[in-house]
């Protein structure tokens, strides 16, 4: 079986199969390669499960992609697509408005439309929680960062990725919320979380949305 090593200072020896069914271990620095090969072996029925669960998820991924367009995102609701329009992609409050073409097809102007919509919601909810808290950053970005929902900088500079924009707004704010207490406390310290839950006392159940649809963006290809 072909596997990946990763060796790091850590304690244990950790098995992971990616997304793409490729197996991952990650192993102390000194970790013998016969004592990772028996590792290995011995998680190979749990491995053959997860590979076959990774195959199928790409199989439903790829025939998402090649499909038409029924319905999108958008604030934590799913919104109808109208895909008979010769335009490029638009929201009209009601429904997306799309060209004829598959989802593979017409992703990346439904990403650069989402990044529009990104922007101009994300930025206005920054300045409107900036003056709630008192919390101001030094400016605010939208990325396409897939690895994070935020970021802040050293110079407290706030950086959003556009995939953001598909979260509930109580999901959003959480996120904007989180990234302006770190303009104070930058880092992840009983002090950092009082202060977030000062401004939103219910944070836990945020985060926890925020999860599932993170893994529900992954198996859709976004």
């Amino acid at each position: 079986m072909e596997y990946q090593i990763k060796r790091s200072k850590r304690g244990t020896m950790v098995l992971t199969v990616l997304p793409d069914g490729h197996v991952e271990v990650r192993a102390p620095l000194k970790t013998p390669a016969e004592l990772i090969e028996r590792f290995v072996r011995s998680k190979q029925d749990w491995i053959a499960e997860k590979q076959a669960l990774s195959l199928q998820r790409l199989s439903q991924r790829d025939a998402l992609l090649a499909g038409p367009v029924r319905q999108l995102r958008l604030l934590g609701t799913h919104w109808p697509a109208d895909s008979r329009s010769n335009r490029q992609p638009a929201f009209d409050g009601r429904a997306f408005l799309l060209p004829p073409g598959t989802l593979r097809e017409l992703q990346p102007g439904i990403i650069a439309l989402y990044k529009q919509l990104a922007k101009g919601y994300i930025l206005s909810r920054v300045q409107e929680l900036s003056g709630h808290t008192g919390l101001t950053p030094t400016g605010v970005r939208i990325t396409s960062a897939a690895g994070s929902w935020g970021s802040c900088s050293g110079k407290n500079a706030l950086s959003f990725s556009w995939r953001l924009i598909l979260a509930p707004p109580r999901a959003i704010d959480y996120v904007i919320l989180h990234e302006l207490c770190h303009t104070r406390e930058h880092n992840h310290s009983p002090a950092f979380w009082a202060l977030v839950a000062h401004f939103m006392p219910d944070w836990r159940t945020a985060r926890s949305s925020l999860k599932a649809l993170a893994e529900e963006l992954r198996l859709e290809g976004w």
